[in-house]
């Protein structure tokens, strides 16, 4: 875990073995992206996807982004947010953290 933490899912670490052990699971969330953006796109044709957004604690995860950047074929940028709180204080070592406070900022925006 702590490596994958670290060294992420790119194939130059450690001979790959962490992207090959991480690849089936991303397949399958690539695949089910992949169905919501074409439903997406089926019921709002004029209304074009434009980014990915990742949340939560394993947003973080070295070549996440560009994973899925290249796999959906749409920017993908980790979440932030603390963005809807501009004018508030937030302290630094949470704004670092902002991917995995999304829910709990959505709960308290409702």
């Amino acid at each position: 875990e702590e490596y994958k933490k670290i060294y992420g899912i790119s194939t130059n670490n450690f001979e790959g073995k962490i992207a090959r052990a991480a690849q089936p699971v991303l397949a399958i969330i690539v695949s089910e992206i992949k169905k919501a953006i074409a439903y997406y796109s089926e019921k709002f044709p004029t209304d074009p996807v434009k980014q990915f957004l990742v949340t939560g604690g394993s947003s973080r995860l070295p070549g996440l982004t560009p994973y899925f950047t290249n796999a959906i074929g749409l920017e993908t940028i980790i979440a932030n947010p603390w963005k809807v709180l501009v004018d508030q204080e937030v302290p630094k070592d949470i704004i670092e953290n902002a991917p995995e406070y999304s829910v709990a900022v959505g709960l308290a925006i409702r």
